[in-house]
């Protein structure tokens, strides 16, 4: 592991993982990588909670199986 924070230095660009417009069942505001109120733990720069990207995970499935 990375002490210097190994996370922050791998964030990805929007074009790289196909930012753009959600969908209704899809959305950046109910992602488990969304940091309200316009943030990514994954993706760099400002994000709108109705964008989506090919990173997104629905929040509700944070049950441990």
């Amino acid at each position: 592991a990375n002490r210097m924070g190994a996370r922050s230095l791998m964030k990805h660009t929007k074009k790289s993982v196909d930012y753009g417009k959600g969908m209704k069942s899809a959305h950046c505001g109910i992602c488990v990588h969304f940091r309200s109120p316009n943030s990514c733990e994954l993706v760099i720069g400002p994000i709108g909670p109705r964008a989506w990207c090919k990173l997104f995970k629905k929040a509700e499935d944070k049950v441990k199986e």
